[in-house]
């Protein structure tokens, strides 16, 4: 293997480690912003359950 072809290789698996750790950190990213998405939900279902209204009255917005 010429030392052109074994530069080549390493670059090769660095680009791919990034590339894993990138999809890794994407998939964090959307997980994180999911959970949030819940826990606002929840907190605007305990919001108009304070407020009173029925649940059949907050669905029609």
């Amino acid at each position: 293997m010429t030392v052109l072809g074994l530069v080549s290789l390493i670059v090769s698996i660095v680009a791919l480690g990034v590339a894993l750790h990138a999809e890794s950190l994407a998939g964090d990213a959307k997980w994180k912003a999911d959970e949030a998405l819940s826990v606002a939900g929840y907190a605007e279902d305990l919001a108009r359950e304070a407020m009173g209204v029925p649940p059949s009255m907050a669905d029609r917005r």
